[in-house]
C-alpha cells in the first residue's frame, strides 16, 4: 500500500470526487488522520461521505424515468442537454417546446434555490 500523507488528501474536489479509492485510501491509511481522529472517526466519514454521494443525483437510464408528466433532465437530445416530461398522448418524451426526443439517459430536476423573505 503507499503511504498517503496528510498532503495528499488536498486533492482537488474534482479528482477527489472522481477517484473515490483515492480518499477511501488517503482517510483510512492516514496515521496522522487515524491518530488525531481514531478509527471510529475515520470510519464515521467513510459513511458520511457514502451518504452525501448517493444524495447526489447520477445519470439513469431513460427505461427508468418516471412516466407522471414530471420534468426531468434528459440526454442526448438534438439539443444535448434538455428538458423533457412524458407524454402519455404522444408516446414520448417531450420537450418545452414539444419537441418528441428519444434520449437515452435521465435525472431528476435539482431543487429550486431557496428564496429568503
Amino acid at each position: 500500500m503507499r503511504k498517503i500523507t496528510i498532503e495528499k488528501l488536498a486533492v482537488p474536489a474534482a479528482r477527489a470526487y472522481d477517484d473515490d479509492e483515492l480518499v477511501r485510501e488517503a482517510i483510512l491509511a492516514s496515521e496522522e488522520v487515524q491518530a488525531s481522529f481514531g478509527w471510529t472517526s475515520a470510519q464515521r466519514l467513510l459513511a458520511t461521505i457514502d451518504a452525501l454521494r448517493a444524495a447526489i443525483p447520477t445519470w439513469q437510464p431513460i427505461e427508468t424515468a418516471p412516466k407522471t408528466g414530471a420534468v426531468i433532465l434528459v440526454w442526448p437530445t438534438r439539443a444535448g442537454l434538455d428538458v423533457a416530461r412524458w407524454s402519455s398522448e404522444a408516446n414520448a418524451f417531450i420537450t418545452p417546446d414539444t419537441h418528441a426526443v428519444c434520449p437515452t439517459r435521465w435525472m431528476p430536476l435539482p431543487a429550486p434555490p431557496e428564496v429568503k423573505a
